[in-house]
């Protein structure tokens, strides 16, 4: 039966050696292949994943000249946890990163430790999507441990001087996939350049357990661990898009090839991003660090196997009293035995420990407005984990859209029972949705959605006019993300907004003809256009009155000498019972009814009622469609496109 076993091996590795020859199959492991094609065993059922690396340098603290020594001579001190993997943060470049600052400390510990990130190049820039390396590259010290990420069979142990070196491949069945935690692939998960090995083809790993340690085997200059994930569409694993050959056919070398892209339609189509993916699924339920075997039919009388070469260790008999000996069952179907007894104190239950991290929202936020954000440590109950302490701080990324977090990284001291608190500022309208990462456990906010403004919805009569005027930068809200819509506004708000709704240009101060107007004011260079442009006039005794209510007879003449409208002096209809013929506003008035500025809706007008918010971004937002689309009357359906109002308002 060996020497048939033997047999096959043979005429297998020759059939892969004539493909090699003949084939000119993947440059970087041309000398092996896969060797166990069809597991004959089962892995345990997926159960989450673990990093591939738990501990590296925390580089930055040390000199350079220690960051050649073995990881086993590193200081437990300059250790860190496997920090948080952000191709956001890994594209910053060096220049823009100080060496004071702790968020920017912690960038560049990222940017050190993650040298190649996936389908980067080899420039060392850190951008993601920039080559066709279709894995992470994560820089260690000789002899760091490496762990399986989950459970698995590996499928492949090979031993090489020149590709990626020492290497293994471990096949996950039914594990989630990358986009869709419901959907049930394949991946292949691979660690190369390893300086030794300490599991064989056929062995059941189990997420968490040790394969083997760290080195620069085959093409590697230094010691670091490529790290890569394959689908089921990869011919071989570890896949490589690009053979020598088709380097040669491009004019290029390896390196070169790699940071032009060369097969990078390849290399997306048949992996994924490995260290997204495993942060995506981390979990902090325990690991086993022992390889456990299961077979695909039980045996009648089922026994635990383990691939441990070490025999189990016999249980020494305890002294009187009687002990009772209850089997527990293990996470995955083993036997393990625990010793009790009624004269034996049992230790005190350990608090409940986090099983995950909650980011907390009010669902909503407005672009530009601080919004604060809660992270809650969430034990395996649901509830607070009150004693949390995370490791080495937390990580809070941006998932989904875009934002500014004003204290990215929390420590151990920022949690108050379990809870911390930050602060984020959204900068796109598109959902936002939230990461937390500690290195062990994670999770994510629900997506946000982008509001206008908190007091603005969207059934409001004015929401359209606030918003075109909003996005056309005429109008914004409170730093708490209010608009205020029933608050009146100061005549020298109605000018600005005014000015500025007509996209008119603003003059420089030259001289102010009002007494109560200073130069050193916010507003001098909107009131010297406005008088220059006839737009105000002011009061007899050389006052404008900035801060007083602009009433609406004050505020539609604004509006329509801004326009450089003079309106037909002659009104023959009282359209307001308190808008009389002979009244200085009422040829005005008239203009704004016949042209659809204004709804005739009851019988007043209320000329000397303060203008609202709502009300001028109404009237303003009328005056700005008739303008740019031409029409001689403003109704409901009359409306213009977004690229019409950019170059109207020069955006």
């Amino acid at each position: 039966m060996l020497q048939e076993q033997n047999n096959h091996r043979i005429l297998r590795y020759l059939a892969v050696f004539v493909f090699f020859v003949f084939g000119g199959l993947v440059l970087r492991n041309t000398s092996d292949f896969q060797a166990s094609l069809f597991p004959t065993k089962q892995a345990p059922p997926y159960d989450g994943l673990a990093l591939p690396v738990q501990k590296v340098p925390n580089w930055i603290s040390l000199s350079s000249d220690k960051w050649v020594l073995d990881y086993s001579v590193i200081p437990a001190d300059k250790l860190m946890s496997l920090p948080t993997y952000d191709p956001t943060q890994l594209k910053i470049p060096y220049e823009q990163l100080s060496l004071t600052k702790e968020p920017d400390r912690i960038a560049r510990n990222a940017k050190i430790t993650f040298s190649t990130p996936y389908m980067g190049n080899y420039k060392l820039d850190g951008v993601e999507y920039a080559g066709s390396h279709l894995a992470v590259d994560i820089k260690i010290p000789r002899g760091t441990p490496i762990f399986a990420i989950g459970n698995g069979i590996v499928v492949k142990v090979s031993t090489l001087n020149v590709g990626f070196g020492n290497h293994i491949v471990i096949q996950h069945d039914q594990f989630p996939a990358v986009n869709d935690p419901n959907m049930k692939v394949t991946y292949y998960s691979s660690y190369s350049h390893l300086g030794s090995v300490l599991v064989s083809e056929g062995d059941v790993v189990t997420r968490g357990q040790q394969l083997g340690l760290s080195g620069s085997s085959g093409e590697a200059t230094t010691p670091h661990l490529h790290f890569q994930i394959d689908n089921d569409q990869a011919p071989w694993h570890p896949y490589w898009p690009f053979t020598y050959a088709d380097a040669h056919a491009a004019g290029l070398d390896f390196n070169s090839a790699v940071n032009a892209g060369l097969g990078k339609d390849k290399a997306l189509a048949t992996t994924i991003n490995p260290l997204v993916y495993v942060q995506k699924y981390l979990t902090s339920a325990p690991v086993v660090n022992a390889p456990v075997s299961v077979p695909v039919t039980p045996a009648p009388t089922p026994a635990p196997e383990t691939a441990s070469t070490s025999p189990a260790p016999t249980p020494t008999p305890s002294p009187t009293p009687a002990v009772q000996v209850t089997p527990l069952t293990s996470l995955h179907g083993a036997s393990d035995q625990v010793a009790t007894s009624s004269n034996t104190p049992l230790p005190p239950p350990e608090a409940p420990k986090a099983a995950k991290l909650k980011i907390v929202t009010d669902a909503t936020f407005v672009v530009g407005v601080d919004e604060k954000i809660k992270v809650e440590a969430i034990d395996d109950k649901g509830s607070i984990a009150a004693n949390y302490n995370p490791p080495s701080g937390v990580s809070v990324l941006v998932g989904l859209g875009g934002a500014q977090i004003r204290k990215n990284y929390l420590l151990a001291q920022d949690f108050k029972s379990g809870v911390a608190e930050t602060v984020i500022t959204p900068t796109a309208p598109q959902g936002l949705r939230l990461q937390a990462i500690d290195g062990t456990i994670s999770g994510e906010s629900e997506i946000m959605q982008s509001i206008l403004f908190t007091d603005v919805g969207l059934t409001d009569p004015y929401y359209k006019a606030v918003k075109f005027l909003k996005d056309s930068k005429v109008i914004d809200g409170y730093k708490d993300g209010t608009y205020k819509p029933n608050a009146v506004v100061s005549r020298v708000e109605a000018l600005k907004l005014i000015l500025k709704g007509l996209a008119l240009k603003i003059q420089k101060v030259g001289r102010l003809p009002f007494k109560d107007v200073s130069l050193t004011q916010w507003y001098a260079d909107y009131i010297a256009t406005g008088f220059n442009m006839s737009v105000i006039a002011g009061y007899k005794d050389r006052s404008f009155k900035p801060a007083q209510t602009v009433n609406r007879a004050e505020f539609l003449k604004m509006v329509l000498k801004a326009m450089n409208v003079t309106p037909d002096q002659k009104v023959e209809t009282e359209f307001f019972m308190d808008v009389p013929r002979g009244s200085w506003y009422a040829p005005y008035v008239q203009y704004a009814v016949q042209h659809g500025l204004i709804d005739v809706a009851g019988d007043s007008f209320g000329p000397e009622e303060g203008m609202t918010r709502k009300e001028v971004a109404e009237l303003i937002y009328r005056v700005v469609v008739l303008q740019i689309s031409g029409a001689q009357k403003y109704t409901g359906d009359l409306t213009v496109t977004a690229e019409k109002a950019n170059q109207y308002f020069g955006l």
